[in-house]
């Protein structure tokens, strides 16, 4: 991964990457942002959630490949850490396991092994500030749904809402819940 990729380029993502996010990517969604990491890893933010690439022993299996997908509304941030030769980008919300990481992992967590993290070297960190930074975007960008139903319950008493169509709304907006 050199420092020349677009930062929603998936050119620079592995083959099976590509595969995998072409499978699961919905209609219309795009991609806003990839951190490419060590191992063929890499952080994928779409304009919807996040994905997070591994390939071989990191994904479980000799073989193997995983793509995990997060929904921003299920995320509260993400987090960067670099250090001199090395560094983690790992996703942080609830149900995820925080823990400290470290691409050596000595006595820490293993980012390789964490479905939520990447190991990065240094290589990856403009690339990766830049993504971290549009991820947080993203993330920040999430409409409360409290909120949302507030403003849906006043819309519908000025009546500019049905009845219907304020039932059909708050039913869409509480299953995302």
């Amino acid at each position: 991964m050199a420092n020349t990729w677009a930062l929603d380029d998936r050119a620079q993502l592995h083959k099976d990457a590509n595969a995998l996010l072409t499978q699961n990517l919905t209609s219309g969604e795009r991609i806003m942002a990839i951190i490419g990491g060590s191992f063929d890893s890499a952080l994928i933010a779409t304009d919807r959630r996040a994905f997070v690439f591994k390939k071989r022993f990191f994904a479980g299996a000799a073989f193997g490949k995983k793509l995990a997908a997060y929904d921003y509304r299920d995320l509260t941030g993400v987090q960067l850490e670099t250090g001199v030769t090395s560094g983690v980008v790992s996703l942080q919300g609830p149900g995820i396991a925080s823990e400290d990481l470290s691409y050596w992992s000595s006595g820490k967590g293993d980012p390789k092994k964490a479905p939520h993290a990447l190991a990065l070297a240094s290589a990856h960190f403009e690339q990766a500030r830049a993504g971290v930074a549009r991820l947080r975007e993203l993330i920040a960008a999430v409409p409360d749904v409290t909120e949302q139903l507030r403003t849906l319950g006043e819309l519908r008493d000025a009546r500019f809402l049905t009845e219907a169509e304020f039932n059909s709304k708050k039913a869409e907006l509480l299953a995302r819940m």
